[in-house]
């Protein structure tokens, strides 16, 4: 008897570690900094070593939450969207490019496309298509959402934004066919993310998937509407503003827009 109770304390021991074990992936980011992203049954947490917080991604619930520690907010985004079908103010043509065998990294061996939207060149992405169902993720990835980062509110603001940004949400849609990316590199050579860790049995941070009660809770939908409202009483986003503008103002206001999304908690690649 004492024998079948040791044995039935062994199973419920490991049942209770591999419930709260998590799958990570770290990824480095071209400024240095890092995101970790873990991974567990349909919920999925990232953090990021440059902003205190982080973001849970709800598949199950169908729902993506921020949760800030600098503005002591919980962040509710809204329901996930999964409509690729985005229509875009310019047609966009995207292309995978194989260009040949990829390096290894982190021991998965790689493929090297060149991705173009357009004609033009956005990325080198260098991808792997075992990883995910090597570590068990790969539904859940499937399922992941594509973010957008604001970029259908910025056209209806009468910004012509770069293709390769409008492309993004179709482009994370393909690498279900072409493989996932350990590696993106942006049209200058410059890193923009790669993956550096992975632990299939990693413990989740503090917190785990729970959010701060004391904080407030706030409506991102709501701040989006509030946004865009101020944005129509600035004279320079106005369709006539937007047509005197030269090249460089432009770039600055995509990069404030992209700025004030962050800011906001939009979760993003």
């Amino acid at each position: 008897m004492k024998r079948i109770h040791g044995v039935l304390s062994g199973i419920l021991f490991l049942s209770s570690f591999s419930a709260l074990a998590a799958v990570l992936v770290e990824f480095k980011q071209g400024d240095g900094s890092t995101n970790t992203m873990y991974f567990q049954g349909m919920k999925v947490r990232v953090d990021s070593s440059a902003e205190p917080g982080y973001i849970i991604i709800d598949l199950k619930q169908n729902k993506i939450i921020a949760v800030s520690h600098e503005e002591k907010k919980i962040i509710d985004m809204g329901n996930i969207e999964h409509d690729e079908t985005v229509r875009h103010s310019q047609p966009l043509n995207i292309e995978f490019v194989k260009k040949g065998n990829g390096p290894s990294i982190i021991g998965y061996a790689t493929k090297h496309y060149e991705v173009r939207v357009n004609g033009k060149k956005c990325s080198d992405e260098y991808l792997n298509k075992t990883m995910p169902k090597n570590l068990g993720i790969e539904a859940v990835l499937a399922k992941m959402p594509s973010a957008d980062s604001g970029m259908e509110m910025m056209q209806d603001m009468a910004m012509q934004m770069n293709p390769c940004l409008l492309a993004e949400p179709g482009i994370s849609a393909m690498f279900s066919r072409y493989g996932y990316p350990l590696r993106s590199v942006n049209a200058n050579g410059e890193l923009d993310t790669e993956v550096i860790r992975v632990n299939k049995k990693a413990s989740l941070p503090a917190g785990g998937f729970s959010y701060p009660k004391a904080y407030q809770r706030v409506d991102a939908g709501k701040m989006m509407h509030d946004l865009q409202q101020k944005m129509q009483n600035m004279p320079e986003l106005t369709e006539e503003g937007m047509q005197n503008a030269t090249p460089e103002q432009l770039q600055q206001m995509q990069q404030m827009m992209e700025q004030m999304m962050k800011k906001m908690g939009q979760p993003g690649e």
